[in-house]
């Protein structure tokens, strides 16, 4: 709920995507211990929708000027 708040919110939407890798961290932790796999799934696509718009916002700026 973090990460959507911050980015419906008018800041750097860096932060919103930061907020929602530590919650997709958190829950692919859990889906391992719980066997959960389908949730596991699932929140490791999260990841690599997170780290995308950490790309689009923060990195690829950055790196590419």
């Amino acid at each position: 709920m973090l990460g959507s708040l911050l980015i419906a919110l008018r800041i750097p939407p860096v932060f919103g995507f930061l907020a929602f890798l530590i919650s997709n961290v958190a829950w692919i932790i859990y889906a391992r211990r719980k066997g959960l796999r389908g949730l596991l799934t699932q929140q490791v696509f999260f990841v690599g929708t997170s780290l995308l718009g950490l790309w689009n916002w923060l990195v690829g700026p950055w790196v590419l000027g």
